[in-house]
C-alpha cells in the first residue's frame, strides 16, 4: 500500500539566491522566478546580496527567509534586530583572533569578579556603568577617551606601574584628609606661582 502525502511543509520550503535588498524586503531568485521575502525572526544573521537562503512560504503573500545556507562573497556576519537580545548561560567564552569592538549608547555591567587579559583594548560608549566586587586587568596597551569619568571607591585604590604621566588642560584639584608623598630620589615642582598655607 502506497501513501501519497500532499500539502507537505517541504512544498513551501525551497532555496533561492538573494538578488537585492530594499526597505527591509529581499528580492530572491529561484528557477528564474523572482520572490519578495522578509527575514524571519529566527534568522538572526542578516542576509546579503548573493547569499543562498531558504525561503518558507506561509501563503501567497508572505514569504520568509529562515536560513542562510552559503555566502560566496567574504563579508562580516551581522545580527540586525530591533528587539533586545538576552543570553542566559552557565558560562560564556568569546575568542577573537584579531580584535573585539563594542559600540553602545549606554553599557551597564554588573559582575562579581572580572579577569581581563588583552594586548589592545578599545572601548567607545556614551555612558558606561561598571559595578564589580573584584576587578583584575592585565593589558599591554589601553586607550580610553571619555567626556567625563566619575569613580566612587569605598575601599582602597592602588596603582602600580613603571611610570605614570597625567596631562590636565585646565584645573587639577585634590581633596584629601592627609596627603603623603614619598620619593626615593628628587621631588620637583615647576610653577609660575606656588601658594602654600
Amino acid at each position: 500500500m502506497t501513501m501519497i502525502m500532499t500539502n507537505s511543509i517541504y512544498d513551501n520550503k525551497f532555496s533561492a539566491i538573494v538578488t537585492a535588498l530594499e526597505n527591509g524586503q529581499y528580492s530572491c531568485l529561484y528557477n528564474e522566478t523572482a520572490y519578495t521575502a522578509q527575514k524571519a525572526l529566527t534568522c538572526l544573521i542578516t542576509p546579503q546580496v548573493g547569499d543562498k537562503v531558504i525561503l518558507f512560504k506561509t501563503d501567497e503573500s508572505n514569504i520568509f527567509i529562515t536560513d542562510i545556507l552559503d555566502r560566496t562573497l567574504p563579508s562580516t556576519l551581522e545580527i540586525d534586530t530591533q528587539s533586545a537580545i538576552s543570553i542566559n548561560a552557565h558560562s560564556i567564552t568569546l575568542n577573537a583572533q584579531n580584535s573585539i569592538n563594542s559600540f553602545a549608547n549606554e553599557a551597564n555591567v554588573v559582575i562579581s569578579k572580572v579577569s581581563f587579559l588583552t594586548k589592545v583594548a578599545t572601548l567607545k560608549a556614551n555612558t558606561l556603568n561598571v559595578i564589580s566586587t573584584m576587578y583584575q586587568g592585565a593589558i599591554d596597551h589601553f586607550n580610553m577617551k571619555n567626556e567625563s569619568v566619575t569613580q566612587n571607591i569605598n575601599g582602597h585604590q592602588e596603582l602600580q606601574c613603571n611610570s605614570s604621566r597625567k596631562i590636565t588642560k585646565e584645573s587639577d584639584i585634590y581633596y584629601t584628609k592627609d596627603s603623603i608623598l614619598v620619593a626615593d630620589g628628587q621631588v620637583k615642582i615647576d610653577a609660575d606661582q606656588i601658594n602654600m598655607g
